[in-house]
């Protein structure tokens, strides 16, 4: 797999932000699937593009517009946002290629959209909680995950976990990364980076995954349909945005 550069900062914590099941009751939402890959369409893979992440650890930045060009295709909303937005975007807001916070990513596309991904709202959720983040998976269209990689990923054809969680397996001895995780099923997941698909288990999402969120974009996720791809009414999202202070 080619590895590109990594650039996720510690997960930024705000008080503000409102978790997954402060909003949802599962028992009252549409049944998901066993399965979900939002990643194709029709038999076809959705073509992610590096968008810089190959020479600037922007990857806070590429990975949410991955999450915006996977709504658009499962909604037939195309977006067009350039590896120069994104890179210009990044270095504006960041001073410099020094990494950065996802919180502080989807504030700032919130406030101005990036190219033509707009975002209206954002969720918190407990990557260690299965429910939920496989609820969100399927309602938000994936989730938008912070990861604390071992060394031991280097290479790996799944990322899994280890007999322990120190030397080549502790967190962060690789280094942080974000990505879109657009795909799950009973095994596990699977993510993008760096224009290729990673699958991972449910424990190693539990042990490295260290923040994500569900990011709603009305634009990208509704298009012009009734219902969003995963069968929630439309009116039920209008009612979950008036709900999402934006932050």
């Amino acid at each position: 797999m080619m590895v590109g550069k990594l650039g996720r900062w510690p997960t930024k914590h705000d008080a503000r932000n409102i978790p997954f099941r402060a909003i949802f009751n599962l028992s009252t939402m549409p049944a998901r699937p066993a399965a979900r890959d939002w990643g194709q369409k029709d038999g076809r893979d959705v073509a992610y593009p590096m968008l810089g992440n190959d020479e600037y650890g922007d990857c806070a930045y590429a990975s949410i517009v991955h999450d915006g060009l996977t709504l658009s295709t499962q909604t037939d909303a195309p977006i067009t946002v350039t590896s120069k937005e994104v890179i210009d975007r990044y270095l504006a807001d960041t001073g410099g290629d020094n990494g950065a916070y996802m919180l502080e990513v989807v504030k700032s596309i919130i406030r101005k959209p990036l190219g033509g991904l707009v975002i209206d709202a954002f969720v918190e959720i407990d990557p260690t909680d299965d429910d939920a983040f496989e609820a969100a998976q399927e309602f938000f269209g994936g989730v938008w995950c912070g990861w604390a990689l071992p060394r031991a990923w280097q290479g790996a054809d799944v990322w899994d976990v280890g007999p322990n969680t120190s030397g080549i397996w502790a967190p962060w001895s690789w280094g942080g990364h974000a990505t879109d995780s657009p795909t799950y099923s009973p095994g596990g997941g699977g993510l993008i980076t760096w224009m290729q698909r990673q699958p991972y288990t449910h424990p190693a999402r539990r042990s490295y995954c260290e923040e994500s969120y569900g990011i709603f974009s009305r634009k990208l996720w509704l298009g012009l349909a009734q219902n969003c791809p995963a069968g929630v009414d439309y009116q039920k999202l209008l009612d979950l945005l008036t709900r999402i202070r934006r932050q």
